[in-house]
C-alpha cells in the first residue's frame, strides 16, 4: 500500500508541480528505481501503445564513430542551447565534459576527471556494436552524468524535480525520453572503498537503461514489445524469482545486461535483489531468450574491461569492434 501511495505522489508531482511539497515530506516507502520507469512508461508511447514518442523532438546531426574520452574539458557552448540538446540545453550545473560518438559525458566541477573518462569508456563500449541504436541515443539528446561523492541523485538537473528521498532510494537513474540522462556516482565508477555497490557495476546498469529507452525502443521495431512479453512469460514461469530482475521489464534488461558483461553481484540463493545468475554463461543457460535479446543490442564480441582492475590508459587503448548489427537504418526521424 505504501508503495502505491509513494508512486502516486511521484506521478502527481511530475504532472502537477504543486504536489512537490507534499511529495518531499514523504519518505518514499518501498519505491525503487523500477517505479521510476513505470511512471513514465505510459508516456513513452503513442496512445495505441505501439509507436515510441520523442516528446521534445530530435537533436540535429549524427553520431560520430570516434571519441575523445581522455580529454576532459569545459562544456561546449552550443550544447547549452535547447536547439542542440533537448529539452533545455545542458545546465550550467555541468562544468566538465568529454564525449563518445558526440554524446556528452558531463559532471559538476567536483567530479574527478578519471570518473568522466571511465564513464565515457562505458558509454563508448555499450554503443559500439549497433549503429542504429547509437544514432537513436544521439538524436534523442542522450547523455550521461557523473555524481560527485557529495552530490545526490536529485543534484542532476534533469532529475531535480524528483522528491529528495530519491537520494536515498537510488545513486543515479537511467535515461528516458523525458529526462534523457543516465547518471551514477563517481565512487562506483572508480571502484572506491566507500561505494554502496562495490561488487557490481552500477554505472553500466544505469547506462544500459538509456541504451534501452533511448536506443532500442526507437531503433529496432518491436524489440521493446518483445522484451515486455518475455518479461511476463519469465515471471509466469518463475524465472528470476525473488530478484530485482522481476521488478520491471526495464530492470529485467538492465540486470541481464550486467550479467551479460560479467559485472553483476552474486549470492547463491536469491535474496530479493541479487541471485546466482551473474555472468554471461549462466545467463545463456538460464534464460537463453533474454540472452538473445541482449545480444541484439550488443552484437559485437568486445570484452568489457572491469572498472576495478583496469586503468584509463588501458581503456583508451582498447580497440572496439563496431557496427556488428545487420539491421536496416530505421530509428527515430527516419
Amino acid at each position: 500500500m505504501m508503495t502505491v501511495i509513494a508512486l502516486c505522489l511521484v506521478i502527481g508531482y511530475l504532472k502537477h508541480t504543486d504536489i512537490y511539497a507534499a511529495a518531499q515530506e514523504f519518505d518514499g516507502g518501498n519505491v525503487t528505481e523500477a517505479n521510476y520507469y513505470a511512471m513514465v512508461a505510459s508516456s513513452e508511447y503513442s496512445a495505441d501503445g505501439v509507436v515510441p514518442v520523442a516528446p521534445f523532438g530530435y537533436r540535429p546531426g549524427v553520431a560520430t564513430s570516434t571519441n575523445s574520452c581522455q580529454f576532459v574539458r569545459g562544456v561546449p557552448n552550443n550544447l547549452r542551447s535547447h536547439s542542440e540538446m533537448k529539452p533545455a540545453g545542458l545546465s550550467m550545473f555541468y562544468q566538465k565534459y568529454t564525449e563518445a560518438y558526440g554524446i556528452p559525458v558531463v559532471s559538476s566541477m567536483y567530479v574527478p576527471d578519471d570518473a568522466l573518462r571511465r564513464a565515457c569508456y562505458t558509454l563508448r563500449f555499450l554503443l559500439a556494436g549497433h549503429a542504429v541504436v547509437r544514432q537513436s541515443f544521439y538524436i534523442l539528446s542522450g547523455r550521461v552524468a557523473v555524481l560527485s561523492r557529495y552530490e545526490g541523485t536529485t543534484s542532476i538537473p534533469e532529475h531535480s524535480n524528483l522528491p529528495a528521498w530519491w537520494n536515498i532510494r537510488a545513486r543515479g537513474l537511467g535515461a528516458t525520453t523525458h529526462a534523457p540522462v543516465s547518471s551514477s556516482g563517481e565512487e562506483n565508477i572508480l571502484c572506491s572503498d566507500n561505494d554502496w555497490y562495490r561488487e557490481q557495476d552500477i554505472f553500466l546498469h544505469e547506462a544500459s537503461h538509456g541504451v534501452h529507452l533511448l536506443g532500442a525502443v526507437f531503433a529496432i521495431p518491436g524489440w521493446d514489445q518483445r522484451l515486455r512479453r518475455l518479461f511476463n512469460e519469465s515471471k509466469s514461469r518463475g524465472l528470476w524469482a525473488n530478484t530485482y530482475s522481476m521488478a520491471s521489464p526495464e530492470e529485467y534488461f538492465a540486470e541481464g545486461t550486467q550479467s551479460y558483461f560479467n559485472v553483476n553481484s552474486y549470492v547463491p540463493v536469491p535474496d530479493g535483489v541479487r541471485g546466482p545468475i551473474n555472468d554471461r554463461n549462466k545467463l545463456m543457460t538460464y534464460d537463453p531468450q533474454l540472452y538473445s535479446m541482449i545480444r541484439e543490442i550488443f552484437p559485437c564480441d568486445n570484452v568489457y574491461l572491469k572498472r576495478c582492475f583496469t586503468s584509463r590508459v588501458q581503456e583508451d587503448r582498447q580497440v572496439l569492434q563496431m557496427d556488428c548489427d545487420q539491421t536496416a537504418p530505421v530509428g527515430p526521424g527516419k
